[in-house]
């Protein structure tokens, strides 16, 4: 379950990043 949450967590974020672009936004997770 939380393989899962983390997985589903990351691919949330990679998404936005892309879609909204921040930049040089310090959460770089990907």
């Amino acid at each position: 379950v939380v393989l899962t949450v983390a997985l589903g967590y990351l691919s949330c974020v990679h998404f936005y990043r892309q879609t909204y672009d921040y930049g040089s936004y310090s959460l770089d997770i990907t």
